[in-house]
């Protein structure tokens, strides 16, 4: 009987860690931290970015949803409509970090934050190459917008 306190202590103590890695591990499920990159990640975005990355980790913005509601939930600084994409850039445009929403055909596909130093995606229904293509298509628009609004000639 001398040594049942000690092996209560034990089991009390074991069930308080296994606790705690189950809520560790749920709450690194859920915010989608997988290493200390997204660690890293997450604390860029609280020291630099928009509020609208608190939204994007409690998932009050998620792949699927429409614009209209996203709108509701907060409103970007600027919009750009390629073809059938919607950017939505929570960022000063020339900043060194942001967050970017894309939607297609006005449904959310993609959502990530980004800096020189770290980036985080919080959800994408494409390929990352399908993605790029995307924004390299884009970005190629807005170069050529750009050339024939300072009057320079098109090759």
């Amino acid at each position: 009987m001398k040594w049942f306190p000690k092996k209560l202590w034990l089991r009390i103590i074991c069930y308080i860690l296994i606790s705690l890695f189950v809520v560790v591990g749920f709450v690194s499920w859920y915010f989608g931290i997988h290493s200390e990159k997204d660690v890293i990640a997450y604390i860029g975005m609280h020291l630099e970015c928009n509020s609208v990355w608190k939204d994007l980790a409690l998932r009050r913005i998620y792949a699927g949803q429409t614009l209209e509601n996203v709108y509701k939930v907060k409103k970007p600084i600027s919009i750009k409509h390629w073809k059938s994409y919607t950017f939505l850039y929570y960022n000063e445009p020339g900043a060194f970090t942001g967050i970017t929403i894309v939607a297609r055909d006005k449904k959310l596909i993609f959502a990530g934050a980004r800096s020189c130093a770290w980036k985080h995606d919080f959800f994408s229904t494409i390929s990352k190459e399908k993605l790029m293509g995307i924004y390299n298509s884009h970005w190629n628009y807005i170069k050529e917008s750009r050339k024939h609004k300072k009057g320079e000639k098109h090759d």
